[in-house]
This record gives C-alpha cells, sequence and structure tokens, in this order.
C-alpha cells in the first residue's frame, strides 16, 4: 500500500514538473535567472572567485554563505543561459563559478560523485592545461570513489593534454597521481616507473613538496615488495624535505608510513610512539581528516601491543570525527578498522554488525574497490566461524569486483582465499591450481607479503595429500617472506596453524626439522 504521504508528494512532483512544461521555454530560463538572483542576494550576494585551475600553488578556495547552495545556483544558472540577452556572459561567468564551487564543496563533503560530474562539466568550459587539471581533477575523485577504470581513463587523457602543452607542473602531478594508482592497483613495476618520472620532472620544476610527497608513496611500494632498506631510506628524505619546506601535513603523513614499518618489523611500541607524534601534528595544524586517519594508525599499532581496548578508543574517537567532518568515506574505513578489531578479539556477532555498515557506506559513496575488500573480509569472518559456504560466496563476490576495478593486488589476495576455503573442503585440485594461480599474480606483482602468506597456506594443501617435502619446501619459503619482511604477527599465526597440521599428521614441526637437520622427499621421515 502507498502511504498518504506518498500519495501527495507524487502528485505535488507530478503537477509541479506538468507548470514547468508549461512555461514557454525563454520564460523558463529567465525565471532561472530570477531564482538565481534571489537565492544568491538572500546568501551574501556573489562568491568569490576561486584561482584558476591552471594557477600553480593555489590557495584553498575561500568559504563563502552561498556554498550551500552552490550546486543549484550553478543549474539555476545553466538554464538561465538559455534566454540569452545582454545577461548571456554575467550568467555563463557565474555558471563556471558555481559549477567549480560545487565540484570542490562536494569533493570535500564525500558527495564523489556529483564531485566528479561537475569537474568532467568544468572541463568542458575549457581548453588548454586548465581542461588538463579539470579532468585530472575528476579523475582524482572517482580514483578516491574507487573506481579505478574511470580514474586511469581521466588521469591518461589529462597526461596527454599536459604533455601537449608542455606545463611540466602539471603533467608531474598527474603521473604522481597515476603512479600510485597503478600500486593501489597491483601494476607494481609501472607504479615504480610512474613514481620515477613524476620525481623527475618534480626536481626539474623545483615542486619541492610534491617530490617529498612522491618520496614517500613510493617507500610504500618498496615496502609492500620485501626493499625495507629503501623504504626506510625514502622515508628518511622525504620527511627532510617536508621539514624543509615547513609542510606540517606531509611531516605527519610521512611519520604514519614509518609507524607502519615499524608495526611490520615487529617494533610495535616505535611504532605506537611515532603515529602519536603524527597524531600531535595534525591536530596542531588543524587537519582534522588526517588526524583520523592518524588515530586509525594509532589503534592499529595498538593491537600490535596487545592493548585491544585502546585499539577500540581510537577508532571511535576517528569515527566521531569523521562523522563531524561529514566524511563518509573515511567513516567507513574508521568502521572497517573496528570490524577488523571486533573479529580479532572474536565478537562474530559484532563484527558481522560493523562490516555491513561499512559495506553500506562503500556503496553510498560508491568505492566499488573499497567494497571489494570489506566483501573479502567479511569472507574471512565466515571462514572463522566455519560457515565455509557462505565465506565462498562473499570470495566469489569479492573476485568479481577486484576483476571489474582492475585491482590485481587484491584479485590475488582473494584468488588464494578462495584456494585455502576449497583446501578445507576437500576440492584439492581447485585449491591447487587456484593457489598456483594466486602465487603467480603475487610474484608478477611483486607482492611479497601475500606471497608470503599463501605460500605458508598452499603448503597445508600439500601436507594433507602426504606431499610432506613439498609442503616443508613451501612453508619455509613462505616464512622466509614474512621473517624478511619482519612482519612477525603474521609469522606467528603462520607457525601456529603449520604445527597443528603436523601434529594432525603425526610429522614433526617444519621449524623443528630444521633445528634437527631433517630434510628428504616427500615422506614422513
Amino acid at each position: 500500500m502507498t502511504s498518504a504521504e506518498d500519495a501527495y508528494l507524487f502528485r505535488h512532483a507530478l503537477l509541479r514538473d506538468a507548470a514547468y512544461q508549461l512555461q514557454l521555454p525563454g520564460d523558463r530560463a529567465r525565471l532561472h535567472a530570477l531564482a538565481f538572483e534571489i537565492i544568491e542576494h538572500l546568501f551574501g550576494g556573489r562568491a568569490p572567485e576561486p584561482a584558476a585551475l591552471d594557477a600553480i600553488d593555489a590557495p584553498q578556495m575561500q568559504a563563502h554563505q552561498t556554498d550551500g547552495f552552490a550546486g543549484e545556483l550553478s543549474e539555476h544558472a545553466r538554464l538561465a543561459l538559455e534566454a540569452g540577452g545582454s545577461s548571456t556572459h554575467e550568467i555563463a561567468f557565474a555558471h563556471r563559478l558555481y559549477l567549480r564551487r560545487s565540484a570542490e564543496i562536494w569533493e570535500v563533503s564525500g558527495k564523489l560523485q556529483d564531485s566528479a560530474r561537475a569537474f568532467l562539466l568544468l572541463a568542458e568550459q575549457f581548453s588548454g592545461t586548465a581542461r588538463g587539471e579539470a579532468l585530472r581533477r575528476a579523475g582524482s575523485v572517482y580514483h578516491r570513489q574507487g573506481n579505478m577504470r574511470e580514474a586511469n581513463h581521466l588521469y591518461d587523457q589529462a597526461y596527454a593534454i599536459h604533455r601537449e602543452s608542455g606545463n611540466h607542473w602539471f603533467l608531474g602531478v598527474v603521473a604522481a597521481n597515476r603512479a600510485t594508482l597503478y600500486h593501489q592497483t597491483g601494476r607494481i613495476s609501472e607504479a615504480e616507473q610512474g613514481y620515477g618520472h613524476a620525481l623527475t620532472i618534480f626536481r626539474e620544476t623545483g615542486n619541492r613538496k610534491a617530490e617529498g610527497t612522491v618520496l614517500a608513496s613510493r617507500a610504500t611500494l618498496f615496502q609492500q615488495t620485501g626493499r625495507t632498506d629503501l623504504a626506510m631510506q625514502g622515508l628518511e628524505q622525504a620527511l627532510s624535505i617536508h621539514r624543509q619546506c615547513a609542510n606540517r601535513a606531509g611531516e605527519g603523513r610521512v611519520l604514519g608510513y614509518l609507524a607502519t614499518i615499524y608495526r611490520q618489523s615487529g617494533r610495535a611500541e616505535l611504532a605506537e610512539q611515532t603515529c602519536e607524534l603524527a597524531l600531535s601534528i595534525h591536530r596542531k595544524s588543524g587537519d582534522r581528516g588526517s588526524e583520523a586517519a592518524a588515530l586509525v594508525s594509532l589503534g592499529i599499532a595498538s593491537v600490535q601491543t596487545g592493548r585491544l581496548e585502546a585499539a577500540k578508543r581510537y577508532c571511535w574517537d576517528a569515527l566521531t570525527i569523521t562523522r563531524q567532518i561529514g566524511d563518509r568515506k573515511a567513516e567507513g574505513e574508521a568502521l572497517h578498522l573496528l570490524g577488523n578489531l571486533h573479529h580479532s578479539d572474536n565478537m562474530f556477532d559484532l563484527a558481522m554488525e560493523t562490516y555491513e555498515q561499512v559495506l553500506a557506506i562503500y556503496r553510498e559513496v560508491g568505492d566499488r574497490r573499497k567494497e571489494g575488500i570489506a566483501i573479502g573480509h567479511r569472507g574471512a569472518l565466515w571462514n572463522d566461524t566455519g560457515q565455509l559456504a557462505r565465506a565462498e560466496h562473499d570470495l566469489e563476490l569479492a573476485l568479481a569486483i577486484h576483476r571489474e576495478v582492475g585491482d590485481a593486488h587484491y584479485e590475488g589476495i582473494a584468488k588464494g582465499n578462495m584456494a585455502d576455503i576449497w583446501r578445507q573442503t576437500g576440492r584439492w585440485r581447485e585449491a591447487e591450481a587456484a593457489f598456483e594461480r594466486a602465487l603467480e599474480m603475487h610474484r608478477k606483482l611483486k607482492a611479497k607479503f601475500p606471497e608470503g602468506c599463501h605460500l605458508c597456506d598452499y603448503a597445508l594443501l600439500l601436507l594433507v595429500q602426504g606431499r610432506y617435502g613439498s609442503a616443508r619446501d613451501a612453508w619455509l619459503q613462505g616464512a622466509a617472506i614474512l621473517r624478511n619482511l619482519r612482519n612477525s604477527a603474521e609469522l606467528v599465526r603462520k607457525v601456529r596453524r603449520m604445527r597443528e597440521a603436523c601434529t594432525k599428521a603425526g610429522i614433526p614441526p617444519f621449524d623443528e626439522e630444521i633445528a634437527a637437520g631433517v630434510s628428504g622427499g616427500d615422506s614422513p621421515t
């Protein structure tokens, strides 16, 4: 049954649209011009014009009372242009002004789909470097939204425009954006080349702040591929540059990356101290978004020191901030960690409830990439509660999304996790093929951490098949990778699973065999 309120709203909308269509096009356009004039007057007059799209190191857009209605003002101005006449030039200027302001306002407030559309409409208004920058900004919004294919397409267009125009400043910016996208979608070799290309441009143009940012991003790639020493060198260089430039926000972000390396290398207390320093910087600079991100990082570090209650408290603090500033995506990321904390604390019902909230937010903001990752985590929860059919279903969904958005890194992870489900359900042939495919993807992408994890899991499949020597070799290779990455927490989990499996098979644990000097083929002895 339709409610009385819904019926009223439908009739109202129908009559409104009918009345609107009865007006002649010229009259409609003049009415839109009148609506534009009234709204603008009521909220303090004309908003200040932001810096040009192709301005270098442009200042932040100045806030104005009309900001809550920028999108409506832009649309009224667009429709008013149909009237023509002497005011057309002024209305066209106002349309571009409020279209630009609405694009930036929506980007900050998390209305990413609206923001991307506004930047694309803005690109149609310009040519040359300004058009390239509008396309890059649209790509950046799609990137943030998780629509990697559309982001990549727009970055490529912007790159071609800036290369043709010879504007190396913006060419470096879009090259760095594109390298980050390659990195996040598992195209490691292309990402490394892209970071190098961007660094060369930034050094040529003297863009020191951007140089520090790219050095830090490339350092995270080095860490991911097992080159910890190079990662540390890159982060130290980035930290030095940001301090020289008095870029406190950049300094805080680099400290966050350093904390991650400390955490992964087992230096949990140092990681926690570094996170606290980053948090202090963000609070002093008033960067609420970065403050929330630092609180999430501090929560992860607290998990490693065994302080789960403190970690949850940091998550709740981050959630409070993200809700105050209206950043739905950041809210989803804080909730995502909270769900993982509930999961690790064996609070399975609460973890499931939190994952459902996370998925609702990612779907609301249109972040398909993060949605796929969250579905994969929900699948891991089903796995841990013995609901393997549901785990398999979620992993199939996650795989489909990772392929859709072109995220080869997480596709490989989901493939390996699916192989482990098949191992547990006795589908050994399918499991072996999936493990081999996942490992092939990890090695191609130089993704050392998932390679190490899935080698250890693959060893359990070989073990249950009675291929003891091959199982031992695979497990030791995986454990060596995790040890080289200094990821002690994950290594402890893999050791526990391996020892349980070896005990069940009636053979010595693989790490004890090495100590005893045992070697040989596929037999218990």
